[in-house]
């Protein structure tokens, strides 16, 4: 999922929630040979992509998708803690590194929102997100965890 979301930001040049859905939701439709419970419900929907849904599908055709994931998050996810949106946020962080640090939180919560809809998961990413760039910027571990930028 990760390279997933490293290909949306690279493909589209900004955060399109949309574009990552459907991005997830083709991997999903990969097969892949580990998928946790929360995000299986999540990515789930009732149709095919195709393989060149990025080049075929429109907008509109996007956020359809978009919408059918945040409904299964909010129908089969509800009280949900564990950490796939954790595992695959990193990519996020390196394409933030320098965005305002609320946009930086709307991205994540949007992103999270794609297979969990718990505040405690949200807070959890951003905080990994915020320490990854930090890092990047040349923070040591110990400034890192220790700041009030987290």
């Amino acid at each position: 999922m990760a390279l997933s979301l490293a290909a949306s930001l690279s493909r589209c040049g900004t955060f399109s929630a949309p574009d990552i859905a459907c991005s997830y939701v083709y991997w999903i439709q990969s097969s892949p040979p580990d998928v946790g419970v929360s995000t299986r419900n999540a990515l789930s929907i009732g149709r095919q992509l195709p393989v060149d849904w990025h080049l075929k599908y429109t907008d509109k055709e996007k956020e359809s998708v978009h919408q059918e994931v945040l409904s299964n998050v909010k129908q089969l996810n509800y009280g949900s803690l564990s950490n796939g949106c954790l595992m695959r946020i990193s990519p996020l962080a390196i394409f933030s590194l320098n965005a305002p640090i609320e946009r930086v939180r709307e991205m994540v919560h949007a992103d999270c929102s794609l297979t969990h809809c718990e505040e405690d998961c949200v807070e959890a990413v951003f905080s990994y997100v915020m320490a990854i760039r930090e890092l990047l910027n040349g923070k040591n571990g110990a400034v890192c965890c220790s700041s009030n930028t987290v």
